[in-house]
């Protein structure tokens, strides 16, 4: 998956670069959070759901570790 500069940023956590955009479904009130990166050559794709963005921070936090 690969997301436009407009709708991702890009930062760093614990040393892998990960790709971090949000989605709203078209209804409005789903928000959803994608996250890719790759990792010892593996390229994973993280979703959560959660109107709180740092959610998915704390995620990858504890998957990166």
């Amino acid at each position: 998956m690969v997301f436009t500069k407009d709708a991702t940023k890009t930062l760093e956590i614990n040393g892998v670069a990960v790709q971090i955009a949000p989605n709203v479904n078209s209804l409005g009130f789903e928000h959803y959070y994608y996250a890719v990166f790759e990792y010892d050559g593996i390229v994973y794709d993280v979703r959560t759901r959660s109107n709180d963005p740092n959610y998915i921070y704390e995620v990858l936090d504890q998957l990166l570790k």
